[in-house]
């Protein structure tokens, strides 16, 4: 009985130190914040009505995490919207449009937005140049 006894303090202390942390709340790991986005090459040709797809969008640090956002489009130095079946991004940050899109030949500039998955005050943005011949 008096070993049970000497146990309870242990048990009572471990009990409130796992309430008292959440999943991330570990003070000791922290998640890294994302400084920079680049792609790399920035820039690639596709062809009218023929899928193309952009190299991986490169975080710094290469530990965060972000998620993706197509921010403006400009084509041939003017504004341009997207159609429907125009310009798409990944989970990847992978710039990219399906067979039979709706992009025609021009000089088209893809501003991507990077949000910070830990912190959605952090945001950067890259560039991706895509030339439809």
């Amino acid at each position: 009985m008096k070993n049970l006894l000497k146990l309870v303090p242990v048990l009572f202390l471990s009990a409130s130190i796992l309430v008292a942390c959440n999943k991330d709340d570990d003070p000791i790991i922290k998640s890294e914040k994302l400084t920079s986005v680049s792609y790399k090459p920035n820039s690639m040709t596709g062809k009218v009505n023929v899928a193309f797809k952009s190299s991986e969008i490169k975080l710094n640090p290469t530990t965060a995490k972000a998620t993706f956002t197509i921010k403006k489009i400009t084509k041939d130095g003017a504004n341009f919207t997207n159609p429907s079946k125009g310009f798409k991004i990944d989970s990847k940050g992978k710039v990219h449009s399906e067979t039979g899109h709706k992009l025609l030949k021009g000089t088209y500039v893809v501003t991507v937005s990077a949000k910070d998955k830990s912190d959605n005050k952090i945001i950067k943005t890259a560039t991706v140049k895509i030339t439809i011949s």
